[in-house]
């Protein structure tokens, strides 16, 4: 019985992934095209998909996030990016 239920839970847990993979994916494939308060709202949403799976470039993302959001004073949405950091 705990095996099946194992197996139950990787199964799900892998659909889940390739779900938050996809979604990562089409966001990272956006991002090149945007600019301004699209581009801080984009990398506050990729920072938070990819922050348990790429942790580094999580911090990237969010780093450039704070950076345009401050540029831009839009507050926020850079509180967002901060509030995001520090949860994760």
């Amino acid at each position: 019985m705990h095996r099946i239920l194992f197996i139950i839970i990787i199964l799900i847990s892998e659909t889940f992934a390739q779900v938050f993979t996809e979604y990562a994916d089409s966001l990272m494939t956006v991002l090149p095209g945007t600019e301004d308060e699209e581009r801080v709202v984009i990398l506050k949403w990729l920072r938070w998909e990819i922050r348990m799976v790429h942790p580094q470039l999580s911090l990237y993302y969010a780093e450039e996030g704070i950076k345009l959001a401050d540029d831009l004073n839009l507050d926020i949405l850079k509180a967002t990016l901060l509030h995001i950091m520090d949860v994760s």
